[in-house]
């Protein structure tokens, strides 16, 4: 069976009130994914499948985004290729960055000890929590629990 057809049967064909198209079998945590018919690689990425149907190859290095944010979406017309940074961009602008669950005067601390010369590493391990949620705080792309002191943010 083609992959069309194969991937035409895992997504409902009702939109929903968004317009999304939504995958309806496996996924691999947060997004739809397929088998794949390409070696090395024994899945791929539904969205990214449906994006390759409807406009062709995927360039080296690019992402598929979703211009809805619903990650189960395989409507076409509801993706875009960007970068890395494009998408992180894409998602600052629309606020949909994660809470961490530190305070504000928590991030202020983490902040003081990064230029103090701590290490990202160092200080993940004070706070019990792994170095990139540290990197991703301290430059912004994850916002403290309680913003209301957001001028604290600022270095």
């Amino acid at each position: 069976m083609s992959v069309e057809k194969r991937f035409r049967r895992k997504v409902n064909p009702i939109p929903t009130a968004d317009g999304c198209l939504l995958w309806t079998a496996g996924r691999n945590g947060r997004y739809g994914q397929m088998r794949s018919d390409r070696p090395p690689y024994p899945h791929v990425l539904a969205h990214r499948v449906a994006y390759e149907l409807h406009y062709g190859p995927i360039p080296n290095g690019m992402h598929v985004c979703h211009t809805c944010d619903n990650p189960l979406c395989v409507n076409w017309e509801h993706l875009f290729l960007g970068t890395q940074q494009d998408n992180v961009n894409d998602m600052l602008s629309k606020g949909r960055q994660k809470a961490s669950q530190f305070s504000v005067a928590e991030l202020s601390d983490m902040r003081t000890m990064s230029e103090m010369g701590l290490t990202h590493r160092e200080i993940a391990l004070r706070y019990g929590v792994s170095r990139p949620l540290i990197s991703l705080l301290l430059a912004g792309k994850r916002r403290p629990a309680h913003t209301e002191n957001s001028h604290l943010l600022r270095t």
